[in-house]
């Protein structure tokens, strides 16, 4: 190996092996109400002697495990709510809350060498998505509507369209607003009796809702539309 390789080589060593450097975190997905497992996703041996569980944002020591012992440090974030298991020296959290979401860094001691290995895990705490709704308005008195996709409860929520079981892309006959929940469709005969889908949904969940333009998109008397009972909203308007 000639010396310039050789440099290389020491410096790729020396960066994987600093402390700081960007090591991206391990993601876990939680269900509010519900309860999750983090696991450090490091090798640990049965003689750990050294555990500790801290949380990043607000920093907030969490538990530490210490020859066989655990201490539950005493805060209001997490209390009668976590349990420390040695064997794997994951930390369970139940009752998940939003605020549970952040950053959480577990730092194991070998028993060996007495060195630290750090490691992050990523907690995302969802709200199942419920109550999908589309809102229906006319857009002055013309043959416009603009279709508002909603939903009661759940975070953070994408949205997509589906016309005759294909996802409605942003084109010449349908335009985006926002983040995808609302969606403009021009009367046409084509589309009188099509039926639009709203898809709302986040990692842990979906939910959908549903309109036939039929029941609304009357070209006789579009630009006098009224109010329909048919288990969606639909309210006329005077702009977007």
């Amino acid at each position: 190996m000639n010396t310039r390789h050789l440099l290389i080589s020491c410096w790729l060593t020396l960066c994987t092996s600093l402390p700081g450097t960007a090591v991206p975190p391990i993601i876990v997905t939680g269900t509010q109400g519900h309860s999750v497992s983090l696991r450090p996703g490091i090798p640990v041996g049965p003689d750990i002697p050294e555990v500790q569980w801290i949380c990043l944002s607000p920093r907030i020591k969490i538990v530490k495990y210490l020859n066989g012992s655990i201490t539950y440090f005493s805060n209001d974030q997490y209390k009668n709510r976590i349990t420390f298991h040695p064997g794997n020296v994951s930390l369970e959290i139940r009752d998940l809350r939003r605020n549970d979401t952040g950053d959480y860094e577990v730092i194991v001691t070998a028993a060996s060498s007495g060195a630290e290995k750090k490691t992050i895990v990523r907690l995302e705490v969802y709200e199942p998505v419920s109550g999908a709704n589309i809102l229906v308005q006319n857009i002055n008195g013309t043959y416009n509507l603009t279709l508002t996709c909603s939903v009661t409860s759940g975070n953070p929520t994408s949205f997509s369209w589906w016309r005759r079981g294909e996802v409605t892309g942003d084109n010449s006959s349908h335009h985006f607003w926002k983040h995808g929940e609302m969606i403009q469709v021009h009367c046409t005969a084509e589309i009188e009796d099509v039926v639009y889908r709203c898809e709302a949904s986040n990692p842990i969940s979906e939910d959908t809702a549903q309109v036939r333009l039929g029941n609304v998109c009357n070209l006789d008397t579009c630009s006098e539309c009224q109010r329909k009972e048919l288990g969606f909203s639909y309210l006329p308007v005077t702009g977007v």
